[in-house]
This record gives structure tokens, sequence and C-alpha cells, in this order.
């Protein structure tokens, strides 16, 4: 299946909350990040979380795995990366790819995969491609042979 390539930044910098005594970053911030992620990459392809919830649309997210490679700290400056890693063939299910580096150092420090899913709340169903208007303006937009 091919990928979709265009990537969209989100840069993080680490709150002392995020952090245990030591200034270490606690694992479950990491998933609030990918979060932010995958809302700046919607955002940028015209998914606007708060104009999709008056459309009776509902993203969930189905499935998630991180590997924490190394450990981020209190006061670093984090970049992450998405993309959409497969398209979608008949239904707007979404499987997102995530990397966290430092921006300093450019050290990887987690990889994340996601799977998120488009539901109608009236139908209670997952929209079919051709139901989800945004998705082919964006299809268009983010064909590039880019590596995260």
């Amino acid at each position: 299946m091919e990928r979709l390539k265009r990537v969209v930044d989100t840069v993080i910098k680490v709150r002392l909350v995020e952090c245990d005594p030591y200034n270490i970053v606690h694992n479950s911030n990491y998933f609030v990040w990918f979060e932010l992620g995958r809302l700046d990459y919607a955002k940028k392809f015209g998914y606007h979380i708060k104009n999709i919830r008056d459309e009776n649309i509902v993203y969930m997210t189905l499935a998630i795995k991180c590997k924490f490679l190394k450990s981020a700290h209190y006061d670093d400056e984090l970049i992450i990366k998405t993309r959409i890693n497969k398209i979608p063939i008949i239904y707007a299910k979404y499987s997102f790819e995530q990397k966290l580096y430092h921006m300093k150092t450019g050290e990887l420090l987690a990889v994340s995969q996601t799977q998120n899913v488009a539901i109608d709340r009236e139908r209670n169903a997952v929209l079919r491609l051709e139901e989800d208007e945004r998705y082919s303006k964006m299809e268009k937009s983010i064909r590039e042979d880019i590596e995260i």
C-alpha cells in the first residue's frame, strides 16, 4: 500500500508538570504530545476539530503503540513529525506514524503508530471515504517523497 509522505512538524517544550522529581518526562505525556501532532496534521489539511463537531463527525483513536527509545527532560525542545502511513481505501480509517526527536541533538526519542477512524454520530457508523469530503482534498495535497 502506498504511503502518504507529507510530514507535519509540531514543536513541544517540556514543562515541569510533565516530569518526575528527577526532571524526566513521564511516559504518559508522550501520548498527549502525539495527539497534538495528529491535531496539527488534521488542521493543516482542513480538519478543524471544532468545525467537525458541528458536522456530527467524531474522530476516534482505535489503537496506539509507542516505542520509547530515550528519555526527554524538563525544558527540552522536542519536535514531533507526523504523517499518514497508509492511504485509506474504502472507509475513513487512518494510520498515523509519528516520531519524536530532540531538537538540539536530533536524537530519536520515541516512535508511535496509531489507527484512527472517522465516525458519523447520527448513524454510529464509520464514514466511507466518499462521505468524507475533506479526504479527497487532503490526499491530493500530501503526496510527496519525504521520509521522517
